[in-house]
């Protein structure tokens, strides 16, 4: 199945009315950080000669990769008063 640029337009048209624009607008927020991410830590950590750049940009990804995963230590509650 070819997609052509006037379906890709209706099915990106179609799924802006479902989300509604605030939705979108977080989705395409967090995809382009997700590709930034991508781009500028996860590509270098594999692709540079010098293992200083690697090991930096691995040091980043794993900072990411800590604070992106859940907790093992149940956080603290705030009580709400009545």
């Amino acid at each position: 199945m070819t997609t052509t640029p006037e379906t890709l337009c209706t099915n990106i048209t179609a799924l802006a009315d479902q989300l509604g624009s605030t939705s979108l607008i977080a989705l395409i927020v967090t995809g382009g950080l997700a590709l930034l991410i991508f781009g500028f830590v996860v590509l270098p950590a594999i692709w540079s000669r010098h293992p200083y750049r690697r090991r930096a940009a691995a040091t980043v990804l794993q900072l990411i990769l800590t604070f992106l995963r859940p907790s093992k230590t149940p956080r603290r509650r705030i009580r709400q008063t009545p």
